[in-house]
């Protein structure tokens, strides 16, 4: 028997694995009770839109495009700083930078004819 072994012995069993099957009946309750009561959340969440574009299903796509661009960075670069870390600002920077743009474009479209 090994030092370890000796010492795993003596100890015995901790408080997560003496009540172990407690925590597994609170997290299936937990699972119900937030499918039986959250259900209300979806609906929610599907009245929230902006120029008849759902803003949850903007936000998940633009979070899903940030890690892909910060993957294929890591992947092509490596983590070699320099290379890497541009990629992730340049994201990190256009996002702000096309906000204002939008933002000055739609305070100063009354300069411009109609089409």
């Amino acid at each position: 028997m090994t030092e370890n072994e000796a010492c795993q012995d003596r100890r015995g069993i901790g408080f997560f694995e003496k009540y172990l099957s407690v925590w597994v009946i609170l997290y299936i309750f937990a699972g119900v009770a937030l499918v039986r009561y959250a259900a209300v959340i979806p609906d929610f969440l599907s009245k929230l839109e902006y120029a008849n574009v759902s803003i949850p299903v903007a936000m998940i796509g633009a979070s899903n495009f940030f890690e892909l661009v910060v993957a294929v960075a890591i992947s092509l670069f490596g983590l070699q700083p320099g290379a890497t870390l541009t990629t992730v600002v340049c994201v990190l920077v256009e996002v702000p930078v096309m906000l204002t743009l939008v933002k000055i474009a739609t305070s100063t479209r009354h300069w411009f004819a109609k089409i």
